[in-house]
């Protein structure tokens, strides 16, 4: 389950970096551990591990009452938007992969095709602030991080095995 916070033109970045921990808090607060990691443009994803037995459709209705949550009206389901006209407002989305559907979130590593090539990298929570940029890590100078690194920020992200509770759906509105 990756969640997406991709502001408008207007939208500062510090709003950004502040929106993205409040999605952890609110992960937390629900029980789950989650993910950080430095994507495309101007989104930051939170990636979860979750186990194979949750269901898709609840799943999917989980994430969706969280993102609505955390940005009331402007809902995951209108992840599909066009981007023009937002002005200076940040839209939430939440993705889940289902067999057979289309990825929708680019693989931590993976470089875009952008001016200096950016990479999508994990980073460590206490590394969200101000100057980590959408751009901060490149093809260039991410194997200059890699060797400085003593531990992968996504240590744990393998051996995470989280479901989606009963507890957890009641408390985003949603029943089993």
């Amino acid at each position: 389950m990756t969640f997406d916070l991709d502001p408008g033109p207007g939208v500062e970045w510090s709003a950004v970096c502040a929106g993205a921990l409040r999605v952890r808090e609110r992960l937390a607060e629900l029980g789950l551990q989650s993910f950080r990691e430095d994507l495309r443009r101007q989104r930051a994803a939170y990636r979860r591990a979750v186990a194979a037995e949750d269901r898709w459709d609840e799943l999917k209705a989980f994430a969706r009452a969280v993102a609505d949550d955390l940005v009331p009206r402007r809902a995951a389901a209108l992840r599909c938007e066009h981007e023009q006209g937002r002005g200076d407002r940040a839209r939430s989305s939440s993705t889940t992969c289902a067999t057979g559907a289309a990825p929708t979130s680019v693989a931590a590593y993976s470089s875009r095709a952008r001016a200096q090539a950016p990479v999508s990298a994990p980073v460590r929570w206490d590394e969200v602030n101000e100057s980590l940029r959408p751009d901060t890590y490149t093809v260039s100078n991410l194997p200059r991080r890699l060797a400085a690194l003593k531990v992968d920020p996504w240590a744990e992200y393998f051996q995470a095995r989280q479901s989606i509770t009963a507890a957890m759906l009641k408390a985003v509105g949603l029943k089993r």
